[in-house]
């Protein structure tokens, strides 16, 4: 003879938030003053895609990780962060509580492994960007600047054997 038996299932849920986050400094030579430096950064970078936002800080979203130019453009915040539904049940409110706490855990650990992974690939194509943005940035102030000191009779680009970026800039004075 068989028996019925009746268990009642206690469902649980939580929301597991991860973020992580690098910071890069941004520093430019004084080749010309410092607010042409900057203005000459920001619009290098918005040829770029980054958007300019209304508190003077500069944003570029990419593969859901945020990268932020503060307003002085010294320094490039890149942020990334998810949250992720746990579910988990037991026969008893104990137990289900219980089995949420280990998969929340679990689910947290996971997803921040993953926002690391990410947040390294991405921010080394950012950091790549940003390099030859100010590599922009110097030419364009090279140019400002030898044209401040007289008129420039010629001018030549190169790139060394090394990879280097070289110019000449002759001006008549």
């Amino acid at each position: 003879m068989s028996r019925g038996y009746v268990v009642n299932w206690v469902n649980v849920r939580n929301t597991v938030n991860a973020g992580d986050q690098v910071t890069i400094d941004v520093e430019l030579m004084p080749i010309v003053c410092e607010g042409d430096m900057q203005s000459l950064l920001q619009q290098q970078l918005e040829a770029d895609g980054w958007k300019r936002q209304s508190d003077g800080s500069m944003v570029l979203e990419k593969e859901g990780v945020r990268a932020t130019l503060d307003k002085d453009s010294k320094k490039i915040t890149v942020k990334s962060s998810e949250t992720r539904e746990v579910l988990a049940r037991g026969i008893s409110d104990q137990e289900a509580k219980k089995a949420l706490e280990t998969a929340s855990s679990a689910a947290e650990e996971a997803l921040r492994k993953e926002l690391v992974k990410k947040l390294s690939r991405v921010e080394g194509d950012i950091r790549e960007g940003v390099d030859k943005a100010i590599q922009r940035v110097y030419l364009e102030a090279l140019k400002k600047k030898a044209a401040s000191l007289g008129t420039i009779e010629g001018m030549q680009e190169s790139r060394r054997e090394d990879g280097e970026y070289e110019i000449t800039i002759r001006v008549r004075t």
